[in-house]
């Protein structure tokens, strides 16, 4: 887990839906809520984490 291994905790995730808006497609933004342990993390996602600076500089170093 995130908390086990980098010292994190996931708060939520906002992720990009492309939805019909005026007939025409459009990425809308939609924040996920509190993850469960069995949530599905994609490429785009963007995780919106806390923790210490360096334990957060860590995971994006390794996770590029």
């Amino acid at each position: 887990s995130l908390r086990e291994k980098y010292n994190l905790n996931m708060i939520t995730i906002k992720r990009f839906f492309e939805e019909i808006q005026d007939g025409k497609p459009t990425q809308v933004e939609h924040i996920i809520g509190v993850p469960k342990a069995d949530t599905i993390i994609y490429p785009s996602d963007i995780l919106i984490l806390i923790g210490k600076k360096n334990d957060i500089k860590r995971f994006i170093d390794i996770n590029r």
